[in-house]
Parts: structure tokens; C-alpha cells; sequence
């Protein structure tokens, strides 16, 4: 067994080289120029969102550059942390598909990567096409030490109305949701009498409904390898107008798929401190003893002694990622 398996009620504080900002290709030079590793983890991006819209050949491709560098980083002794965020897509505007996918471009949300564009889970076709990557990829996933599927939107109701989910939910409910969301302030949109609040559960319990058929085939696909949901620590207690927008139901996902462990980030900061111990208690409430990863910003202060206790207490192992660039 790894070390990953082993750690059951213990935190473990372990190095943790980021290469998620770097090509396959790229990510593979500097994996090659790496000293040999001793128990430390390369966080390493497992998704190039161009690959689809470049079809078949360049998910083949993507592949096996993916495969070089999970195996090369295997034998200089360092285990893989693989995150992939399936909803940020590059180089999707211009593309033939365009529009119809989008939710919005990434300006100023997340990262400043303005190449990259969102799309819409509730696209047949972004469904599809994440399905058909994740199959194509699934031996390279399997050969993952963790899989961290980052899954969100950013919170913000510009990310209400993309054209799929306009489509989808004229049809269901005969309403453009446009209509609603430009005749309502924010603060409005919160008043559970508005038919706003009626639009945004939908687009949740629709999101809901694509993970719980994709996430088992990823996790089954991976057999014992840990696949981690990543989960925004505040979305259970966040107004129905961020969480309608994020989409990132992780209580609802842990819930059903109690397979699946969680992964969240922690940025040293006091507000970062709370944020977990609010994401402790809604974890707590759920009475799930999930595996947990806390992947902790560069240079930043580690959680607090008692904050690491309780996570302990509420999980089946947790595990710190103390990030280096």
C-alpha cells in the first residue's frame, strides 16, 4: 500500500510541487529537471480544455504526454496529484462550437487566464464531450495517485445564463431565465418568492443529475485510487444566487457518492481559518467520515492545531498539501 492509503486519523504534511499552470508538455520538461522525491507530490493538470474542441487525435496526444509525465515523476519517486477542472475550456470562443457552450469568459475569476473560457455543464454537448474524455483518458486516470476533479463556476450571476442552460430551462419551464435575472437586483434574487430562486435550484438539482452518472464512472474507472470532489468550504451556507451560479454541490455529491473523497484549499489567511471551520461543521453535520485533502497556498501559515484536531476527528484520513511553485 502507498502512503496514501496509510494515513487513517493522522495528518500528514507533505511538499507539494504545483504544475497545473504548465502544458503536458511543459509540465514533462520540468519533471525531468526535478531532484528525485521522498514522499512528495506533484499537483499536476490532467485536462487541457482545447483538446476537445481539436478533436480525437489531440485527446490521443494529450494522453500520452499525460502518461510520460505521471510515469517519469513515478520513477523519480514522487506520487501524483492530478486536478482537472472539466468546466474551464481554452480556446473554446472562436472555436465551431462557440456559444452555445459558454457560461462566460474567465476574466478576473479564478485565475487570470483570459485564453481560457467556462462552459456550461448543462450543455448536451459539454456532457458528452467530458464523458467521451474521461473514457478515452480513463487508463492515463487510472494511473493517477489522486484525482481532484475541481467542478465550480464562479460566483457571480453572470454565470446564470449561459445559452444551454437558457435553452433547457425554456423548455422545462417556458421562462428565459434572462428575463428574470436582469429585472431583479442581487438582493432580490434571494427573496424565496421570486421565480428566480425557482430557476437557480434547477440548475442545481440539472448539474446534480450529470455528476451522479459521471463521478461513478470516474471513480469505478479508477478502481481504489482516490478521486477527490474539490469543494468550495462556504456553498452550503452561501446565498441561493452564488450557489446557483458555482453549481459546486459538493454536500449533495458527498452525500451520494460517499466513495469519493473531498479536497479543499486553504490560503493561511484568518478569513481561511474560518471558512474551514465553517466547512467543519457543515461536514459534521452531514455525519460522513469522507477522506480529506487540504491543499495549502505557498508560504502560507498551516491550519491551527485545534482546527486540524476537529478535521481529524470528522474525516478518514486527512492529508496536507503544502504547496511549492
Amino acid at each position: 500500500m502507498f502512503w496514501l492509503c496509510t494515513l487513517f486519523h493522522r495528518s500528514a504534511v507533505v511538499d507539494c510541487f504545483d504544475l497545473t499552470s504548465l502544458s503536458t508538455a511543459m509540465a514533462l520538461e520540468a519533471i525531468r529537471k526535478l531532484s528525485p522525491g521522498n514522499n512528495q507530490v506533484l499537483m499536476l493538470s490532467v485536462f487541457d480544455g482545447s483538446t476537445i474542441s481539436l478533436g480525437a487525435a489531440a485527446i490521443q496526444q494529450f494522453g500520452i504526454e499525460l502518461r510520460s509525465s505521471i510515469d517519469l515523476a513515478h520513477q523519480k519517486g514522487y506520487r501524483v496529484f492530478g486536478e482537472w477542472k472539466p468546466l474551464e475550456w481554452k480556446d473554446v470562443r472562436n472555436s465551431p462550437i462557440g456559444n452555445s457552450v459558454l457560461e462566460f469568459r474567465s476574466v478576473n475569476a479564478f485565475e487570470h487566464k483570459p485564453e481560457y473560457d467556462f462552459v456550461s455543464p448543462l450543455s448536451p454537448f459539454v456532457q458528452k464531450s467530458l464523458q467521451d474524455f474521461a473514457d478515452e483518458l480513463l487508463p492515463v486516470l487510472k494511473s493517477l495517485d489522486v484525482l481532484d476533479v475541481n467542478y465550480r463556476l464562479p460566483i457571480s450571476p453572470l454565470f446564470a445564463a449561459g445559452a444551454a442552460s437558457r435553452a433547457a430551462y425554456i423548455r422545462d419551464a417556458s421562462i428565459d431565465p434572462v428575463d428574470l435575472i436582469e429585472s431583479l437586483t442581487l438582493r432580490r434574487v434571494d427573496d424565496p418568492n421570486n421565480y428566480l430562486v425557482n430557476y437557480l435550484e434547477w440548475r442545481i438539482s440539472k448539474s446534480n443529475e450529470f455528476l451522479a452518472e459521471f463521478l461513478p464512472r470516474l471513480s469505478n474507472g479508477r478502481g481504489n485510487q482516490p478521486t477527490a470532489f474539490f469543494a468550495d468550504t462556504l456553498f452550503a451556507t452561501r446565498p441561493i444566487s452564488e450557489r446557483g451560479a458555482s453549481l459546486n454541490d459538493w454536500v449533495t455529491v458527498i452525500a451520494r457518492l460517499p466513495k469519493y473523497s473531498l479536497c479543499i484549499s486553504f490560503d493561511g489567511t484568518t478569513l481561511g481559518q474560518e471558512k474551514v471551520k465553517q466547512f467543519a461543521e457543515t461536514l459534521s453535520a452531514l455525519q460522513l467520515k469522507p477522506a480529506l485533502w487540504v491543499i495549502s497556498s505557498e508560504k502560507s501559515e498551516l491550519l491551527s492545531q485545534a482546527t486540524i484536531r476537529r478535521l481529524e476527528d470528522l474525516t478518514s484520513s486527512l492529508n496536507i498539501l503544502d504547496v511549492r511553485k
